[in-house]
């Protein structure tokens, strides 16, 4: 079966890979990770568990702007992006108050981790890193080829689960090394504490970012300025910007431009200016759908 068939861009294929391989080994490894009683690798279950969400959603999204889904259900399709987005902002700020106290408590009654478990969870922590550093270098160089915020989250996204996984593989590798040393012991709590405080990181960032969207935030300012960018490129062809309106759903942008046009140029040649500006802001802004509407006066706020 020809592989474009199911997946219509690269990113999009990378974002189902990353989390098609997260969905299928969290339960053995969340079970490997209760068996081996590593704080260390019970946080990172956690963490890719949200990871895995993340990606099922960024999927989605690239999925629907590839075939061009855009234009159902406008609006209302990236608010459950959204929601969801909050609902796994929540879940991780209840695993880091369960972490952060399951650690705390480690320090206070240090414990040393399953030898055999441990092991284990080492071979399966080191076939992640694996993993996501072939889609780390896959989806980098998609992004590079064809810029998008989308694809430019998904490879930092790898980035960061390549960094997580080396820096879990060493402080396990360290506690099993040193397991004569007593104090080899508050290497797991404290690798776990750390895990803990990126995780609530994330929680924030994810939870923010919902929330700005379901509030129907503006668009970030460097979007903004390649709008007028793009604008200023037209100046001759319009007489005056009377009003910009913008709002992002989920993966999608959307963006109404109100320009007053000389009230004696044939509608058709208006028509070619707006066709123009429309395709050109399209092209250059992932996931976008622009509006560009005659109008003689300032729109109301």
């Amino acid at each position: 079966m020809n592989r474009d068939v199911f997946f219509y861009t690269d990113k999009e294929r990378y974002a189902f890979y990353g989390f098609a391989v997260g969905a299928v080994m969290f339960f053995p490894f969340l079970y490997i990770s209760i068996m081996a009683d590593s704080m260390t690798l019970i946080a990172m279950s956690i963490r890719s568990a949200a990871e895995t969400l993340s990606l099922l959603i960024t999927w989605i999204g690239l999925r629907k702007v590839a075939r061009k889904e855009i234009y159902v259900f406008n609006y209302g399709g990236g608010k459950i992006e959204n929601l969801s987005s909050l609902a796994i902002a929540l879940s991780l700020v209840l695993s880091f108050v369960e972490l952060f106290f399951r650690s705390i408590d480690r320090f206070y009654h240090p414990v040393h981790v399953s030898d055999l478990f441990t092991f284990i969870g080492i071979l399966i922590v080191v076939a992640f890193f694996l993993i996501a550093l072939w889609l780390l270098i896959k989806s980098y160089y998609a992004n590079h080829r064809d810029p998008s915020p989308a694809g430019d989250a998904q490879w930092r996204l790898y980035l960061a689960k390549t960094v997580i996984h080396l820096s879990v593989v060493i402080s396990l590798v360290a506690s099993l090394l040193l397991k004569e040393y007593t104090w080899s012991w508050y290497i797991d709590p404290m690798v776990s504490l750390l895990l803990s405080f990126y995780i609530l990181g994330a929680a924030y960032l994810i939870g923010k970012r919902s929330i700005d969207e379901l509030l129907d935030k503006t668009i970030d300012e460097p979007l903004q300025m390649m709008i007028l960018s793009e604008l200023a490129a037209y100046f001759d062809d319009y007489l005056e910007v009377h009003g910009i309106r913008s709002r992002r759903t989920g993966q999608f942008v959307f963006i109404e431009i109100f320009l007053e046009f000389e009230s004696n140029k044939l509608m058709g040649d208006v028509q070619t200016v707006i066709n123009r500006i429309k395709a050109d802001l399209e092209k250059k802004i992932d996931g976008s759908q622009v509006m560009v509407v005659p109008s003689t006066s300032s729109i109301s706020r």
